[in-house]
C-alpha cells in the first residue's frame, strides 16, 4: 500500500504519504502541516529488521523553534535523539546516544546568546572510548576550550585547552596513550601573532620523539621539527630561519627501511638562491638530487636520478638567461631506453 495526499491553498497545508510493506519496511508515514512555511514536519519508520522506530519532526514560526529526531534500532543503535530549540540561531542543541555494543552515550549541547556562551559533547563508550568530554565558553569569540579523552584501549587522556583574550594566548593538547603513544603535547603562547609554538611526541612504538617549535616576533624566525623513529624513520629534521622571507629551510630524513637519507635546504635573500634536495634509498631509488641556483628568474637547475631496478641515470638541466637557453634530459635505462 502506497499513499500520497495533498491538500493545499496557497502553497501546502497537508502532506501526508504512507507505506505498508512486507519485505523492507512495515510502515513509512511523512506528514506536512504548512501556513507559511512549515509549521510541522513528522517522519516515522516502523521497521523489523533495521530500524524499529525512526521519527523526526519541525515545530517552526519563523526559522525553526524545536527539531526531534529520534531512532530505536536493535542491531546498531538503541536510541539517537537529537533537538534543537532556537529562537534566533540556536539556543540549545541536543544530541543523544544510547547504544549497546559501540556507544553507551553521546551528548552534544549547544547554549548560545550572540555566538556560543557553552558547547558540551561528551562520550560514555565500553569498548573505544570511556569518556571523551568538549566544552567550548566563549564571550566575543573563545575564552576557554577544553576537550578530553579518557580511553582503556587507545588513548589514556586526550586534553586540549584555549585560553583566548584577543586572537590565542595558550593552547595546550596532551595525549597519553598506552599502545600508540605515551605522550603528545602541543602549546601555544602568543600575544598578537605567535611567539611559542611548541608540539612533542613521546611514543613507544611508531615515534620515540616528535619536536616542532616557532619562535617568531613579525612573521617566523625559527621553526624547528625533529623526529627520532624506531622502525619506520630514524631521524627527520626540519629547520627554518627568516627575517624577511626564508632564509634558511632545511629538511633531513635518515632512515632505515625505506630512505636513508633525505635533504632540502633553502637559501633565498630575495626569492631563491639555492634549493637542495637529495634522497638516498635502498630498494627504489639510490640517489635522487635537485638543485636550484637562482639570481632573478633559474639560472641553474639540476635533477638526477640514479635507480637500481627501473632507471640508472635519469639528468635534467636547466641553463636560463632570459627564457631558456639550455635544457637537457637524458634517460639511461636498462630495459626501455639506453639514452
Amino acid at each position: 500500500m502506497w499513499i500520497a495526499g495533498f491538500k493545499e491553498e496557497g502553497t501546502r497545508d497537508m502532506w501526508i504519504a504512507g507505506f505498508k510493506e512486507e519485505g523492507t519496511r512495515d510502515m513509512w508515514i511523512a506528514g506536512f502541516k504548512e501556513e507559511g512555511t512549515r509549521d510541522m514536519w513528522i517522519a516515522g519508520f516502523k521497521e523489523e529488521g533495521t530500524r524499529d522506530m525512526w521519527i523526526a519532526g519541525f515545530k517552526e514560526e519563523g526559522t525553526r523553534d524545536m527539531w526531534i529526531a529520534g531512532f530505536k534500532e536493535e542491531g546498531t543503535r538503541d536510541m539517537w535523539i537529537a533537538g534543537f530549540k532556537e529562537e534566533g540561531t540556536r539556543d540549545m542543541w541536543i544530541a543523544g546516544f544510547k547504544e549497546e555494543g559501540t556507544r553507551d552515550m553521546w551528548i552534544a549541547g549547544f547554549k548560545e546568546e550572540g555566538t556560543r556562551d557553552m558547547w558540551i559533547a561528551g562520550f560514555k563508550e565500553e569498548g573505544t572510548r570511556d569518556m571523551w568530554i568538549a566544552g567550548f565558553k566563549e564571550e566575543g569569540t573563545r575564552d576557554m576550550w577544553i576537550a578530553g579523552f579518557k580511553e582503556e584501549g587507545t588513548r589514556d587522556m586526550w586534553i586540549a585547552g584555549f585560553k583566548e583574550e584577543g586572537t590565542r594566548d595558550m593552547w595546550i593538547a596532551g595525549f597519553k596513550e598506552e599502545g600508540t603513544r605515551d605522550m603528545w603535547i602541543a602549546g601555544f603562547k602568543e600575544e598578537g601573532t605567535r611567539d611559542m609554538w611548541i608540539a612533542g611526541f613521546k611514543e613507544e612504538g611508531t615515534r620515540d620523539m616528535w619536536i616542532a617549535g616557532f619562535k617568531e616576533e613579525g612573521t617566523r624566525d625559527m621553526w624547528i621539527a625533529g623526529f627520532k623513529e624506531e622502525g619506520t624513520r630514524d631521524m627527520w629534521i626540519a629547520g627554518f630561519k627568516e627575517e624577511g622571507t626564508r632564509d634558511m629551510w632545511i629538511a633531513g630524513f635518515k632512515e632505515e627501511g625505506t630512505r636513508d637519507m633525505w635533504i632540502a635546504g633553502f637559501k633565498e635573500e630575495g626569492t631563491r638562491d639555492m634549493w637542495i634536495a637529495g634522497f638516498k634509498e635502498e630498494g627504489t631509488r639510490d640517489m635522487w638530487i635537485a638543485g636550484f641556483k637562482e639570481e632573478g628568474t633559474r639560472d641553474m637547475w639540476i635533477a638526477g636520478f640514479k635507480e637500481e631496478g627501473t632507471r640508472d641515470m635519469w639528468i635534467a638541466g636547466f641553463k636560463e638567461e632570459g627564457t631558456r637557453d639550455m635544457w637537457i634530459a637524458g634517460f639511461k635505462e636498462e630495459g626501455t631506453r639506453d639514452m
